[in-house]
């Protein structure tokens, strides 16, 4: 789920998102296993962390996302170290990505992606109640 070296393009990107979200599916063929969606997604390591839980590679986050008016609780979460950000909706049944060229180690990444993911879930949550 992204890393050094990947290549990819946003579509080719969003579509392995779309496969995990139709666990294992897309566009009538299936690619994954059901059981191979169940065990990324499922706490593997660092369960004890303020945003979620790890499986492999795969963050899932809690509530404190809504919380920090970051997202919401229960998202797969991950990236890239160049700066890709994707985020995996499947109550709403979407998927978001962000995809820069952009290496920073002062946090601004983080910031940015945030920003744009906590945006997008004030909206969703106002237009849902």
């Amino acid at each position: 789920l992204g890393g050094e070296g990947m290549i990819a393009t946003s579509n080719g990107y969003a579509d392995f998102l779309r496969i995990l979200l139709n666990k294992g599916s897309l566009n009538g063929r299936v690619f994954l296993n059901k059981s191979t969606i169940n065990e990324i997604s499922s706490p593997h390591t660092q369960i004890d962390s303020y945003d979620g839980y790890n499986g492999y590679n795969l963050w899932v986050t809690n509530e404190n996302y809504i919380k920090d008016g970051i997202g919401d609780s229960n998202l797969w979460t991950g990236g890239g170290y160049e700066g890709t950000h994707f985020w995996i909706d499947n109550k709403r049944g979407f998927v978001g990505l962000i995809m820069t060229q952009i290496f920073d180690e002062s946090g601004l990444q983080d910031k940015f992606r945030n920003e744009i993911r906590g945006t997008i879930y004030k909206e969703i949550f106002k237009n849902e109640k």
